[in-house]
């Protein structure tokens, strides 16, 4: 079967410039989202998001023919809520003219 897999970001160098980091590949049927980012000869902890359509998939997420798989490196910043801090109402900071 055929997957159609779009890389994003720095995850786009798996494969020639000339693709645009898009690439159809051949996998056997009941393939795994793993499966096809082991294909790419992508390692693992590199794919930090797979998304099909409007859905996140898992690693072991069997994909149909035909999926459309877009493939995003781990995304920085942000804090899980049980983190997040309230800003200081007594804080001020100066401007540089003071």
């Amino acid at each position: 079967m055929k997957v159609t897999v779009q890389l994003h970001a720095q995850l786009k160098k798996f494969l020639p410039p000339e693709t645009g980091g898009r690439t159809e590949v051949e996998v056997p049927d009941g393939a795994t989202v793993a499966q096809v980012i082991e294909r790419l000869g992508i390692p693992p902890k590199h794919a930090g998001m797979t998304v099909s359509g409007d859905r996140s998939l898992e690693p072991d997420a069997v994909l149909a023919d035909g999926a459309h798989l877009d493939v995003f490196p781990p995304l920085a910043g942000g804090l899980p809520a049980q983190f997040a801090v309230a800003p200081r109402e007594d804080f001020a900071v100066e401007s540089a003219g003071s």
